[in-house]
């Protein structure tokens, strides 16, 4: 699977699909590829934080679904 990235074609460069889903319940279900993030992290320290904001505490990891990896994407539930 590849990388979770997408191009921005107005100015050739890559940016992370990070993806935030809201529900009525108000919660939220998010995921990002980490691969991305570091790659951009790396290259954009100032604009790309090691790891998204959405990450706190509270937030619960949620297990892939099988043969996706854990450097392509990871899920995550209860983000407020």
């Amino acid at each position: 699977m590849p990388s979770a990235m997408a191009l921005n074609v107005e100015t050739n460069e890559f940016f992370p699909q990070n993806l935030l889903l809201s529900y009525s319940s108000g919660y939220q279900m998010a995921d990002y590829s980490p691969k991305a993030q570091r790659h951009l992290h790396k290259k954009y320290p100032a604009i790309y934080p090691s790891v998204p904001s959405f990450l706190t505490p509270e937030v619960i990891e949620v297990p892939n679904p099988p043969g996706v990896s854990d450097e392509d994407f990871k899920f995550y539930k209860n983000v407020r």
